[in-house]
């Protein structure tokens, strides 16, 4: 493996914007704090156990899915638009303090587990992936994400607030196939009557709203 550091060391500090440098054989941390005019970062598929970024006040986009992260603060980087850090092995996860730019949100298959009230004021959010994670509780805490085009929670136990979410949601999955037991199979079974294309996450949302 190839010691992280000395791999980034060799790379333009102050005037890089974008960083590719996935599927790099990298190990542990990653401190990019000489790097703060970095929009875009893609460092999937390595085997990062953190990131520092608390000086990448610029960063737009994140793409760090397929690596050993545990922890991930995002606090400082209130530009942040997309985030991806899926499979991952995650139980703490700070969003941008600044909460109106996140437009996607793409945090499957790690290991967070609390409720979605974290969530409640990131009014842009467009697209959130939280499914394979330990999440409970209600929906109830999105119902102000008037933009909300496509949400999976599946395999979670999230199993009520239904009623709270838009009529104008385009895709929506809440499968339990990885967990049997997740609660979110109470969703699922809610919403049968009202399934177009359930695989594709198509639901008669008008309808479901109007008996409700």
């Amino acid at each position: 493996m190839v010691n992280t550091q000395e791999y980034i060391n060799k790379k333009l500090r102050k005037q890089t914007k974008k960083l590719d440098i996935s599927d790099s054989k990298l190990e542990g941390e990653l401190d990019l704090s000489d790097f703060p005019n970095l929009e875009e970062l893609y460092c999937g598929e390595n085997e990062l156990t953190s990131l520092n970024l608390s000086k990448c006040n610029n960063l737009k986009k994140l793409h760090c899915p397929d690596n050993l992260l545990v922890g991930l603060n995002l606090s400082n980087c209130n530009k942040l638009e997309y985030l991806h850090c899926a499979k991952n092995h995650l139980t703490n996860l700070q969003l941008p303090s600044e909460k109106r730019k996140l437009k996607q949100l793409v945090i499957h298959d790690n290991k967070l587990e609390q409720d979605l009230s974290f969530l409640e004021d990131f009014i842009n959010l467009e697209e959130i992936y939280i499914g394979g994670n330990l999440f409970f509780g209600s929906l109830e805490s999105l119902k102000s994400l008037a933009k909300l085009r496509i949400l999976d929670i599946s395999d979670n136990n999230v199993k009520s607030g239904l009623m709270h979410l838009p009529s104008h949601i385009e895709e929506f999955y809440c499968y339990a196939i990885t967990n049997a037991q997740a609660e979110v199979k109470e969703i699922q079974e809610e919403l049968k009557p009202f399934v177009i294309n359930e695989r594709k996450g198509k639901y008669k949302w008008r309808k479901y709203n109007w008996l409700k």
